[in-house]
Parts: C-alpha cells; structure tokens; sequence
C-alpha cells in the first residue's frame, strides 16, 4: 500500500519526473515493505511456535510461514481481480523482449549465450500464461500480447507445446544452485549460523519480497521495464535483503 500510494503521489504531480523517482527511490521502498512484511511474519510465527506444539525449527517455521502469505496473496489477486497470470505473463513477454534485445546487441559471448536462454524460457512461459488468460480490449498492449501468442502458435505449428512443468524444473536447476551459492557466501562471511538455516531465511526473504512487489507492479505505478534489475543487481539485492533480515530479526 504505501509503495503505491507513494508512487501514485509522485505520478500525480505535475512538477516530479516519475522516472526518476521510480528508478531511485523504489528499492529502498520495497526494502522497507519487506521488512515491515517480514515482521509481521515474524510476529506471526513466534506466536504459533509459542502456542502450538509444532516440531519445527525457527527459520524453517519462517519459510513456511512465507510460502502460506504468499500463497494467500497469490489467491486474493487471482480470485478478485484475475490479474495474478495475466500480470506474470505480461512480465514474461517484457523479459522476452529485452532478452532478445539483449541477444542482439550482446556485451560479451557469455551475456549473449545467458540472454538467449532468459528469451527461450520468458517467450514459452509467457505464452503458457497468455493464451487463455488475455482480456477483451482493443488497446495496443493487448492487441501486441495477441501478436505474441499468435506468433508462438504459428512457430509450433504441428510441434509439441512447451510444458509449464518442464519450465519450472528447468528454472529450479538454475534458481536453487544460484540461491545455495549467495546463502553459502553470506554464511561463511555475514550470516554466523548453519548453512541450511541460511539457506531457509534466503527463499522466505525471496517470497516476501514476491509478495511485496507483485502488488506494487500490478495495483501500482511503477512500470514493469523501470522495476527489472541485470542479473547481477538482483543477486546482490536479494543478498543484501537477505542479510538485513537476519541481522534484524534473527540476532
């Protein structure tokens, strides 16, 4: 809510360039929502350790609790306004399109090769999502998603349609090794507590930044192109998230 009406403030005025405000100053708001989500969380899951008799470690206690808000989340936005699969395939179609930008004009062979992959999984997962969920309307983004989807359509034309499973697993094999390494590095150098400890407080951090941000994207006015990160940035965020929660909350 306050990221919203932060940048709906901002947008409003007649004397404010949004574009900066939204590059320079939505990091630090979105820090600031996960850490006050983080505590509530916290509050939460202190109270539930405390009342029932669960067998469950701390972190491990805040990870579930994280998957349980984000999936309330996800349900609310999806239910009420059907605007959860809608907005990640929008997102996808963005990242493929800067990804096959990125092909072109690569900075080296090993970006070249890394972008190519991002268009390959962005174009199919994008399409997934698109292809029964694009609403009624003859606006131009519409009208560019429906060229999308038929695009991909006519490119498969008799071929075996990419598997929502299969993509998943694929970004799995990417995501958890990259994630073990960041929690491995901040174990043996920020964070003093077992590995696997860490490793728990870095995916429920990356979910309660998923709920922070998801709504700030789709109800905000924060355009998706000013919100994306290189890969390198949104390492080193979630790293930097990740540490300010345990020292916050877990010291």
């Amino acid at each position: 809510a306050a990221i919203a009406v932060f940048h709906w403030s901002v947008n409003s005025s007649r004397f404010s360039d949004e574009e900066f405000y939204f590059e320079y100053t939505y990091r630090v708001v979105e820090f600031l929502g996960v850490i006050v989500a983080f505590h509530i969380l916290h509050i939460s899951v202190s109270l539930v350790l405390l009342t029932l008799p669960i067998p469950m470690g701390i972190a491990t206690a805040h990870l579930v609790g994280a998957i349980v808000l984000s999936l309330i989340s996800i349900i609310f936005i999806e239910l009420i306004y059907h605007a959860y699969i809608l907005f990640w395939g929008t997102a996808m179609y963005i990242y493929a399109a800067s990804a096959a930008e990125s092909v072109e004009n690569p900075t080296t062979p090993l970006d070249a090769i890394v972008n190519y992959f991002l268009y390959q999984f962005s174009s199919q997962l994008s399409y997934l999502l698109l292809r029964d969920e694009i609403p009624d309307g003859d606006s131009k983004e519409l009208q560019d998603l429906r060229e999308f989807v038929s695009g991909i359509e006519e490119t498969l034309d008799g071929e075996e349609e990419p598997s929502l499973l299969r993509l998943f697993v694929l970004a799995a094999a990417i995501v958890i090794p990259v994630f073990a390494v960041i929690a491995y590095l901040l174990s043996a150098s920020v964070i003093r507590v077992p590995y696997l400890n860490v490793v728990f407080i870095l995916f429920a951090t990356r979910i309660i930044k998923h709920v922070i941000e998801v709504p700030a994207l789709i109800f905000g006015t924060v355009m998706f192109p000013t919100y994306l990160q290189t890969n390198l940035r949104t390492i080193l965020t979630i790293a930097v998230y990740t540490a300010s929660v345990y020292w916050i909350f877990f010291i």
